[in-house]
């Protein structure tokens, strides 16, 4: 979606392949789905994809002339801070998201959205990055129940999961920061990295 792929042999099982052939990136690029690439890649501790999304080039997400600035110098934030760059660069890419998700710099997306849904992961980031785990706590109940409040009565399948929440909580877990996994927006088994792999069938003992 971002960068293409190059032509690959997809294996099958057995001795059966497939090949797949080279693909081109889809334009025009889009921010908000590469938030969204991210946020499952941390969820699922997939530190290849999270390596391949911070590497996609800030100037092909730059083409996405539908979101707000604030959007795209959030992505330019997780792109640093998954750089390892220093966390002095960090805060500046993080500071620089905050200033124009103020309701004055929007220009796309509708203030109660911003403040309610799309802002919560940045402000969680904040709290992770500080090293606070009181005040991240507080801002994950916060964000889950803005998350809930907004959302409310609907049949959306983003409605079911705070991902962006999920996806600082995940990271929050991982730093050793208590978090309250009792929240049907916020499941356990994927804020702890341990998935169900194997479910019983119906009838047999659990």
């Amino acid at each position: 979606m971002f960068v293409g792929a190059q032509p690959q042999q997809c294996h099958l099982g057995g001795e059966r392949t497939a090949q797949l052939p080279a693909t081109p990136a889809d334009p025009p690029a889009d921010a908000r789905a590469w938030l969204d690439a991210l946020y499952l890649a941390v969820v699922c501790r997939q530190t290849d994809r999270i390596d391949r999304l911070r590497r996609v080039p800030p100037a092909r997400l730059r083409e996405d002339d539908s979101v707000d600035a604030y959007v795209l110098h959030w992505v330019d934030t997780l792109q640093t801070y998954f750089s390892r760059r220093s966390m002095d660069e960090v805060v500046e890419k993080l500071l620089a998201t905050m200033e124009p998700s103020m309701p004055e710099g929007l220009t796309h997306a509708p203030k109660d959205f911003v403040n309610r849904i799309d802002y919560q992961p940045v402000a969680l980031f904040h709290r992770l990055v500080s090293g606070d785990p009181n005040a991240f706590a507080e801002t994950l109940a916060e964000a889950l129940a803005e998350h809930a409040g907004y959302w409310s009565g609907s049949a959306a399948p983003r409605a079911r999961l705070a991902l962006g929440p999920l996806a600082m909580a995940s990271m929050a877990y991982e730093r050793g920061f208590p978090v309250d996994a009792e929240h049907p927006c916020l499941p356990a088994h994927l804020l702890d990295g341990k998935r169900i792999e194997d479910i019983p069938e119906s009838g047999d003992p659990a």
